[in-house]
C-alpha cells in the first residue's frame, strides 16, 4: 500500500566551484517528482560570471532550463552596468518537467562559465517536489574510504554518504597529489578490488576501502632573466607545482622553456649557451636556467602583463626613468581611466583609449620614446 503523497522542500547551499551540483538521492520504494527548483545569486565584481541552470536524474533524462543568467552585482540595479540586461537577476525560479521523476537520485547542476578573476555567490538552493510511495525494507551497509599515505591524495564518494541500501552503486574517486601517482583501490583484507582511480562499487555488504598512492621523485626547476628583460618573459610549460617558494616537477614530465623578446628586449642564448628561445628537456634531476637578453635604446615602456591601472609605472625604463606612469586621455584631452586589465588578471577589453590586446609578451608594446 502506497503512502499519501507529500509536498517536499529540500534547500541548502553550496561553496561555489566551476560546476556545483546538489543531488539528492531516494530511498527504495519511493518516487520523486520534482516540480521546481531555485535559488539566490549574486556577483562580487564588475565583469563575469554567467550561470546555466541544468537538472537531471540518475535515470539518464536532462533538461537545460536556462543558460547565460547574470548574477546581479552586489549593489542596485541602478549601479550595475549589466542591469539593464534582461538576463540580471538576484534570483530563479524554474517549473521541471514531470519527465524527470526518479526513483533513484535528482541533481540540479548550475554550470558557472565566463567568469574572469571574480566571485559568484549562491545561496538558498531549493528543488521541490512530490514523494510518493512507501519506503521498502532493505539492508544498510557502511562504506568508508581513505587515502594511503593520508598525504598522498584525496577520496571521494558519490552519492556521498556512509550507509547506503543493499544494491546501492557508488562511484569511487581518488586524485593524486602532487608528487604521488595512484596504485589500486584494495579492500580491509588488502585485496586488489580496483585499479582505475575512478570505480563503481555495488554495496552488498559493509565495506572498507583504500586508495593507494605511490611516492614520486621530485625536481626543482630554478629559471631566471639577465640584461634586462622581467622575470615573466620567461614561462615554463607546464606549469610547476610552487612548493615553498620552488618551482618543482614530478620526475619524468617534459618541460618546455620558452623566452619572449619584444621591441626592447631581444633574447639572446641561454646560460648553457643554446640560443633557440624555446627549449624542451625532460626533468629527471634540479635543473637551472638563465635567458641572456640585449635591450635596444628606450626611455620608457609599457607591455601590461603585470597587475596595475590608470596611473601604472613603466614595466620597463631606463636609468632615470623608473617613475614614469601611464594615463590615457581622449582626444578632447579629458583623462580615460581604466580597471586592472592586464594579462594576470584578465581578459583587456577595448576602450575608446586602446589598450594593448592579449597578444605574447614578444608583440605587446607600447613604448614612450
Amino acid at each position: 500500500m502506497q503512502s499519501r503523497p507529500t509536498k517536499l522542500t529540500m534547500h541548502s547551499s553550496f561553496p561555489i566551484q566551476e560546476v556545483l551540483n546538489g543531488a539528492w538521492c531516494l530511498k527504495k520504494g519511493l518516487k520523486f517528482t520534482p516540480t521546481s527548483v531555485s535559488a539566490r545569486i549574486r556577483r562580487f565584481g564588475t565583469d563575469g560570471g554567467l550561470i546555466d541552470v541544468i537538472v537531471r536524474n540518475e535515470e539518464g533524462v536532462s533538461e537545460v532550463l536556462d543558460t547565460d543568467l547574470i548574477p546581479q552585482r552586489d549593489k542596485s540595479k541602478e549601479e550595475d552596468k549589466k542591469g539593464d540586461q534582461p538576463k540580471n537577476c538576484t534570483y530563479f525560479k524554474y517549473d521541471v518537467p514531470a519527465t524527470l521523476a526518479t526513483e533513484k537520485g535528482f541533481v540540479l547542476s548550475l554550470s558557472i562559465h565566463d567568469i574572469t578573476n571574480k566571485n559568484i555567490g549562491v545561496s538558498d538552493i531549493r528543488i521541490e517536489g512530490i514523494v510518493d510511495g512507501q519506503v521498502q525494507e532493505v539492508n544498510v551497509y557502511s562504506l568508508s574510504v581513505a587515502a594511503n599515505p593520508e598525504e598522498a591524495g584525496r577520496v571521494s564518494v558519490y552519492p556521498a554518504g556512509t550507509e547506503f541500501d543493499e544494491g546501492t552503486e557508488v562511484t569511487l574517486t581518488a586524485s593524486k597529489n602532487f608528487g604521488y601517482k595512484f596504485l589500486n583501490w584494495t579492500d580491509a583484507n588488502g585485496k586488489v578490488v580496483a585499479e582505475e582511480s575512478k570505480f563503481v562499487h555495488t554495496m552488498t555488504s559493509d565495506a572498507a576501502l583504500t586508495a593507494n598512492f605511490e611516492k614520486l621523485a621530485t625536481y626543482e626547476l630554478v629559471y631566471g632573466v639577465d640584461g634586462g628583460a622581467n622575470s615573466y618573459q620567461v614561462q615554463p610549460t607546464p606549469a610547476p607545482t610552487v612548493i615553498d617558494g620552488r618551482n618543482m616537477y614530478e620526475g619524468g614530465t617534459k618541460v618546455t622553456l620558452t623566452a619572449a623578446s619584444n621591441h626592447i628586449m631581444t633574447f639572446t642564448n641561454w646560460s648553457d649557451g643554446q640560443s633557440a628561445s624555446e627549449i624542451s628537456f625532460e626533468m629527471d634531476s634540479d635543473k637551472e636556467f638563465t635567458a641572456i637578453y640585449s635591450a635596444s635604446d628606450f626611455l620608457a615602456a609599457w607591455d601590461f602583463w603585470r597587475s596595475g591601472s590608470n596611473g601604472r609605472v613603466a614595466d620597463f625604463a631606463s636609468e632615470d626613468n623608473d617613475a614614469a606612469s601611464l594615463v590615457l586621455r581622449n582626444e578632447a584631452g579629458a583623462t580615460q581611466g581604466w580597471l586592472d586589465k592586464s594579462q594576470q588578471s584578465g581578459p583587456i577589453p577595448t576602450r575608446a583609449a586602446t589598450l594593448p590586446s592579449r597578444d605574447p609578451p614578444s608583440r605587446r608594446l607600447l613604448l614612450a620614446d
